[in-house]
């Protein structure tokens, strides 16, 4: 239905058209004159409507169709965030779909952890994260050995030890060495410390006395006197059995060396143990062991045992060793250790 109102010349849709049936109610209350009157009809535009934080009117004068589109999506993806964002209302005047997705951090393999001196904490600067059941590596190293002398401080590794760990200790640590440069006398070593429960002397030796061997012996602490005892017992190859001993000696007999008579390039190996050789309760003992070969001959090899004692409580610290006669020769060897 249309309806013409009177003196406009304007036809209005009183049905269809919201707005021309608000007109035709609005000029059906007046008395129209003859002179032209007009009734302006607000245009239809594009909406233009924003998002914002407060309320307001507007200003424009064009109305909105009831099927307009209003823009309240855009196809610009949600931001991703990161590990230490801090909070923000944003600026953007287009709201998020209820099924949106924001991008997040990723996941990453753990770095093995750094154990830092106590206050020495740091956040770390990782832009990705850790799963519940990732594995950190903590257990990367093996303990290390211990020496007598060592001392105690705390390390600086970055790695954990287990619960079970075994350090590595010395079955026996070398406190001194004398490889003969040329003929010598004797061998003496001085100033031993008293940080080992026992002492042993390794040596390798030949005498350059014109005999096919000579005594080998000690002394303790430089001590010349009378203050000595030992027993040496000698297996021979044939075999035969014999002995040498003496009380109140001026030294210890520990075996016999090979000297200038013997075979070519023969030496003489043994070797001398001190028990507890820094207390000073007891007297000092030796337990000594040597190999003698002075010929070719099964009746010219020996082996011998010996036990010596040294009158005395004092603490060992030096030991001197030497041939019964003339010199050691050159290349003689002569190794100190200590027991832990």
């Amino acid at each position: 239905m249309s309806t013409t109102t009177p003196n406009l010349g304007l036809t209005l849709d009183t049905v269809n058209d919201p707005v021309g049936a608000s007109i035709a109610s609005i000029a059906g209350n007046f008395t129209l004159l003859d002179t032209a009157f007009v009734i302006p009809v607000p245009a239809f535009a594009t909406p233009s409507i924003a998002l914002g934080t407060a309320a307001a009117a507007g200003a424009a004068g064009t109305v909105i169709r009831s099927d307009a589109t209003i823009v309240a999506f855009d196809a610009t993806a949600p931001t991703t965030s990161a590990v230490g964002d801090a909070a923000a209302v944003g600026a953007a005047t287009v709201t998020a779909r209820r099924d949106h997705r924001h991008g997040r951090e990723a996941f990453a393999t753990p770095t093995g952890v750094d154990l830092s001196d106590a206050g020495a904490a740091a956040a770390g600067a990782a832009t990705t994260l850790m799963r519940s059941d990732s594995v950190k590596t903590v257990l990367t190293a093996t303990p290390g050995s211990s020496a007598p002398g060592d001392v105690a401080a705390r390390g600086s590794a970055t790695s954990l030890a287990r619960s079970d760990h075994v350090h590595g200790r010395e079955t026996a640590f070398k406190i001194a060495e004398n490889i003969a440069g040329g003929a010598v006398a004797s061998v003496t070593f001085s100033s031993i410390p008293g940080t080992y429960r026992n002492v042993y002397l390794k040596l390798q030796v030949r005498g350059d006395t014109a005999a096919t061997s000579t005594g080998l012996y000690v002394q303790f602490n430089a001590d010349t006197a009378a203050n000595y005892d030992f027993i040496v017992v000698t297996v021979q190859g044939t075999p035969t059995l014999g002995q040498s001993s003496g009380i109140a000696d001026v030294r210890i007999q520990i075996g016999d060396a090979a000297a200038a008579n013997a075979p070519s390039n023969v030496f003489t190996s043994g070797r001398v143990d001190v028990p507890n050789y820094a207390g000073t309760t007891a007297h000092k003992a030796t337990l000594a062991q040597a190999g003698l070969k002075q010929s070719a001959a099964a009746a010219s090899i020996y082996v011998e045992t010996g036990s010596g004692w040294w009158r005395s409580t004092a603490a060992i610290t030096s030991i001197k060793v030497f041939p019964g006669a003339g010199n050691f020769i050159a290349g003689s060897s002569f190794f100190l250790y200590g027991e832990p």
